[in-house]
């Protein structure tokens, strides 16, 4: 959801959750948390839904009419157990730039849904390669202050030395 946020934020959007087991409610609890204009909750078991969508003030939306829900919103976050593709990409149909968050192992949203020109799709492999990507930035920002802070440190020693 960071990365969500880095990227969109989540006040004022429409979010869609598909899935609504630990890492679903997580996402709609934050989604909640920051701000969503509307969170629409679907999953292959209604009931699950039923009972988070009160907690939040959500809304259901029948699993069989999630493309629709998809088009709608602008934020999608997948996070379903299914061994299946939840989202396919010749089903997908946007008319808005839409943010696609895959949190699931495997992966709900196939990979072709990043080529469509209004989607921006997010998997978990995307969020490890940029959690690598920051820890490279990291060690090299550290790299460099370590030189900074060893090259004061000689600078002071030889001021002490010419004492």
């Amino acid at each position: 959801m960071d990365e969500v946020e880095r990227r969109t934020g989540c006040r004022g959007k429409r979010v869609f959750v598909i899935g609504s087991g630990r890492t679903g409610t997580l996402a709609a609890e934050l989604a909640a948390a920051r701000g969503a204009a509307a969170i629409a909750i679907c999953n292959r078991s209604p009931e699950r839904a039923l009972d988070l969508a009160r907690r939040l003030g959500a809304r259901v939306v029948p699993y069989e009419s999630r493309y629709q829900e998809i088009a709608a919103s602008d934020i999608v976050i997948s996070a379903t157990a299914s061994p299946h593709t939840v989202v396919a990409a010749d089903r997908l149909v946007l008319t808005r730039p839409t943010l696609l968050l895959d949190l699931a192992s495997p992966c709900d949203v196939e990979p072709a849904v990043a080529r469509h020109p209004l989607a921006e799709l997010i998997s978990i492999s995307t969020i490890g390669e940029l959690a690598a990507g920051d820890r490279a930035e990291r060690e090299t920002l550290t790299a460099k202050g370590r030189r900074i802070v060893d090259e004061a440190v000689d600078r002071t020693e030889a001021w002490l030395d010419a004492l």
